[in-house]
């Protein structure tokens, strides 16, 4: 009896009551959710994934839409290289084709002609990987060696990357402190 009710007890009480709270709401989420998994294989298996549920209210990061932006702007220079690549190895209907050149003058209009020398350099380091067997191109583009990775593909991906930058602290302070070479230092010293 007595023993039940010290304080360092009741606070334990009072926390799992707490996480009760919490688990019942995630489990209400739970009925209504859906979640998409890939490769599921990889993700049930314990030993090489851990699967994290979030709780608390949603706050967004900071810059909450500009990572958005950068994340497609990544995203754009490998989706047209690897759609140049597929054109080149298999063929590619006229459909696909003017897409991607309508994506690939979009660019050019919003970046300069920068940004095309960049998505040339790009291709070609593409196709001596898929030649020296350090990418793959089934099923999809996979980079097969950390080492070219670092040395052919990362040092163009931060010259890309340094072009949304730049355009993104024009008007800013910044601007003043950063350059293009600094901020491809500065990319190039992370993975």
């Amino acid at each position: 009896g007595e023993e039940s009710r010290t304080p360092a007890r009741l606070r334990k009480v009072a926390h799992n009551a707490k996480s009760a709270v919490i688990i019942k709401g995630c489990l209400e989420v739970f009925k209504t959710a859906v979640s998409i998994v890939d490769e599921v294989d990889m993700i049930l298996d314990p030993l090489r994934s851990e699967v994290n549920f979030p709780v608390g209210t949603k706050e967004n990061l900071q810059p909450k839409d500009k990572r958005w932006f950068f994340a497609e702007h990544m995203m754009r220079a490998w989706l047209l290289v690897e759609a140049t690549c597929w054109k080149q190895m298999r063929g590619s209907t006229l459909r696909r084709m003017e897409a991607m050149l309508h994506c690939t003058h979009e660019v050019e209009q919003t970046y300069g002609i920068e940004a095309s020398t960049i998505l040339e350099k790009l291709c070609g380091v593409i196709h001596k990987g898929l030649e020296h067997h350090s990418l793959q191109s089934e099923p999809h583009l996979l980079v097969v060696s950390e080492a070219f990775y670092h040395t052919s593909i990362k040092p163009l991906l931060a010259q890309w990357a340094q072009l949304w930058i730049r355009r993104e602290q024009q008007g800013h302070t910044l601007k003043a402190i950063l350059d293009a070479a600094d901020i491809c230092a500065y990319m190039m010293r992370y993975p």
